[in-house]
């Protein structure tokens, strides 16, 4: 039996939180974390980037652990699973951040260097 999912990425294309960030529609975390993990269990998230699986593996009642290395996404992250705001009812799910020495700022250091290599074959001659 072969089985298609049919998902549109709903995410507006202006004024977004994750502009420029390659996020998900949240279809996807949803539907997988529904199949194959039960209330209370561990979502795991080693590229955790805005954190759209960890939104929603909180809002299915599962616990969440993400991991990300570019400190550039935090407050994308922090916007996204509300943590600045109040909660009017129920509990504010539990969970820490933790933030590494060895983090960077991968966006930008990657934006540098595109720009710099722009630079260098324009001024070389070189087209691409």
């Amino acid at each position: 039996m072969v089985s298609q999912w049919q998902i549109t990425n709903v995410l507006p294309i202006n004024n977004r939180l994750e502009k420029g960030i390659a996020a998900f529609p949240e279809e996807i975390p949803y539907r997988l974390i529904k199949l194959y993990s039960y209330k209370g269990e561990t979502i795991l998230d080693p590229f955790m980037g805005s954190g759209t699986t960890l939104k929603v593996a909180i809002e299915l009642g599962r616990k969440a652990v993400g991991y990300e290395i570019d400190i550039e996404l935090l407050d994308v992250v922090k916007k996204k699973l509300n943590i600045n705001q109040p909660v009017l009812v129920g509990n504010r799910p539990e969970f820490e951040i933790i933030i590494r020495n060895d983090i960077k700022h991968l966006r930008t250091q990657l934006q540098e260097k595109v720009a710099k290599t722009i630079r260098g074959d324009k001024k070389s001659g070189c087209k691409k």
